[in-house]
């Protein structure tokens, strides 16, 4: 069934274990327009999926919104992860979030200051000092 939650913007239809996000323009709140998403895509193994640049201001204002849950812990991942690829093009990243770049930034600052360590990602205390340094120069580069 479909359901509408106000508190995410959102609609979602849960089939079993599968729970399917519904994004709509004039009505969501992504970090990112919605037709700007439509338009940054790329297609991998027959799926069209936003850029990994994109995907990551979708993540952080999700995050935002659900950090302290389990869904936001997952956010959390995703969003170190997204980061830490060899291919992440820090400088579309900061274009795509322009306008909103000061809270966007800030706020993926804080959680990356805030992080110690990343055990699913197997990045103990140690480790994740070291990525996070990079990360954090990365974001003060541009």
């Amino acid at each position: 069934s479909l359901e509408k939650n106000e508190r995410l913007k959102k609609y979602q239809i849960k089939i079993e274990e599968i729970d399917i996000d519904i994004y709509l323009p004039f009505y969501s709140d992504l970090g990112v327009p919605v037709e700007k998403i439509i338009n940054e895509t790329l297609v991998i193994n027959g799926f069209r999926l936003p850029k990994k640049e994109v995907l990551l201001v979708t993540k952080i204002i999700a995050y935002k919104n659900r950090q302290e849950s389990i869904k936001g812990q997952k956010d959390l991942i995703d969003i170190i992860s997204l980061l830490l690829l060899d291919d992440f093009d820090y400088q579309f990243f900061l274009k795509l979030v322009e306008k909103n770049k000061k809270i966007i930034v800030s706020l993926l600052k804080s959680l990356i200051q805030e992080t110690k360590r990343v055990n699913d990602l197997g990045l103990n205390q140690h480790l994740f000092s070291k990525k996070k340094k990079i990360i954090l120069k990365k974001l003060e580069s541009f």
